[in-house]
């Protein structure tokens, strides 16, 4: 890969007031004014502005870093990294703001020129963060979508979130990153019921699990058991957000109603009779937030559990006066730049992960 040398793809510090123009003088000197033709092989390109917060110094800045740098093929944009710092762990002469800029340049195809974007990271002091949102605003290039990813820790309270929250297309965030996950679920559903468009990426390592369970019922003999539901069983390893979630999906999909909550025990109401729902923390080594889900009916048994080999889940079926059914399926959980990649293809509203939300945050919190 050949690079012109004018692009810093490390990271370059300026002058806080002058951002726009030192990102201006690096895509001037890439197009080609020192007179080396390979010059004019580097494309600036962008299709969305993604402003993204990070708290706790380089080593979180590097990451957010590492992901969007991975994005750059298939979703490049103009990056707006904040960097908050934490109180009592700055130094003393760490400025208000300060700000760097750098570019991302991935591996062209054959033939192709070579594919750029640019990245702006802002590193406030905690008591120049309502500074922020101004100097973010004429950064954002008009026109293009502008998404906010929050990828660690709950910023929902924060004023800044909240300004950077009304300036954004689509917010980003992880519950399962937060310190109290389930408050967080209540949060984020009362911002949804607002007007943001919300996504959150433990919705999104569910992808798999919702899939495999739909898949079974794609066998038509199987469809009349989804009304003689009594029982739901899901394990989980990390945060039991997912699991919440995933029966929200199941609630809306089938038409089951909160009813009650206590402790790991949910009881939801349908047509046909309560349905009880039950949650369980277990220690298993996986990446996966799941380990198993089983649906209990009248007459059958459905359901989708982590194999004894990795990356595998065994799939069964077994119904009343019927050979039981067991095969294997591969599952792979996703890493975060999958997770990022998968919101950024949906810009609009996903209604089905909405109407999943206000249901698992009525389970939390039932009004």
């Amino acid at each position: 890969m050949t690079e012109s040398p004018s692009l810093p793809t490390e990271q370059v510090a300026i002058d806080i007031r002058k951002i726009e123009a030192e990102l201006t003088e690096i895509w001037r000197s890439a197009a080609g004014d020192t007179g080396d033709e390979r010059h004019n092989a580097v494309t600036r390109a962008c299709v969305l502005n993604l402003m993204t917060l990070t708290v706790g110094g380089f080593a979180a800045v590097q990451q957010v870093t590492e992901v969007i740098d991975r994005l750059t093929n298939q979703y490049p944009s103009r990056a707006l990294v904040v960097n908050l710092g934490e109180a009592g762990k700055l130094a003393a002469d760490a400025p208000l703001l300060d700000a760097w800029v750098q570019a991302h340049c991935r591996m062209p195809i054959p033939g192709q020129p070579q594919v750029c974007c640019e990245q702006v990271t802002i590193s406030a002091r905690p008591e120049a963060a309502a500074r922020v949102p101004g100097i973010l605003l004429p950064l954002l290039i008009p026109g293009l979508p502008v998404v906010l990813w929050a990828p660690h820790g709950n910023w929902l309270g924060r004023p800044l979130f909240a300004r950077l929250r009304d300036m954004a297309d689509r917010v980003v965030v992880d519950t399962a990153t937060f310190d109290d996950p389930e408050a967080g679920l209540v949060r984020i559903a009362a911002v949804a019921r607002a007007h943001n468009v919300i996504a959150d990426l433990t919705w999104g390592r569910l992808t798999a699990w919702r899939e495999l369970l739909a898949q079974i019922f794609d066998a038509p003999a199987y469809v009349p058991h989804l009304s003689e539901v009594r029982r739901v069983s899901i394990s989980y390893t990390h945060s039991r957000v997912s699991a919440l979630l995933l029966v929200g999906w199941l609630a809306d999909r089938l038409g089951w109603l909160p009813r009650t909550t206590s402790g790991e025990t949910l009881v939801l109401a349908a047509d046909s009779g309560d349905i009880t729902v039950t949650i369980s923390h277990v220690d298993t080594p996986t990446d996966e937030d799941l380990t198993s889900v089983e649906i209990g009916c009248r007459s059958a048994r459905f359901g989708v559990a982590l194999g004894e080999r990795v990356h595998r889940v065994v799939i069964r079926a077994d119904v009343t006066g019927a050979t039981p059914l067991q095969h294997t399926a591969r599952l792979t959980a996703p890493d975060q730049v999958e997770l990022l990649s998968q919101e950024l293809r949906l810009l609009g509203r996903d209604e089905t992960y909405g109407a999943a939300l206000q249901l698992a945050a009525a389970l939390v919190d039932p009004l």
